[in-house]
């Protein structure tokens, strides 16, 4: 089956994802959440990098690495670590996000 039919048959739907991708906050909905969820997943091979680079809040980038961990396809121990963070914070909110990685 070609990708865009199986996006388009939305599989996502059907499928079980954890109440924790529901918890913070965003800018995106319920069904975004579980298809960032359900691509983390089922389409992640482990190969390149998923970056968020427009995050908000953060819950799409914490969807797609909920289903990447939940996922038997790809290993996590040794993974590349991308930080988010919006191209508006301050200096000192920067100088933090440095210092808690």
């Amino acid at each position: 089956m070609a990708d865009s039919a199986i996006l388009s048959a939305k599989p996502w739907e059907a499928a079980p994802a954890p109440e924790e991708i529901y918890i913070p906050r965003g800018m995106v909905g319920p069904e975004e959440r579980r298809c960032y969820y359900w691509l983390g997943k089922n389409w992640l091979s482990g190969r390149g990098c998923v970056v968020d680079a427009g995050a908000f809040l953060g819950a799409s980038a914490l969807c797609f690495a909920a289903g990447a961990a939940s996922s038997d396809r790809i290993s996590l121990i040794r993974p590349r670590i991308i930080i988010c963070v919006p191209s508006g914070i301050t200096q000192v909110e920067r100088r933090a996000v440095r210092e808690s990685a």
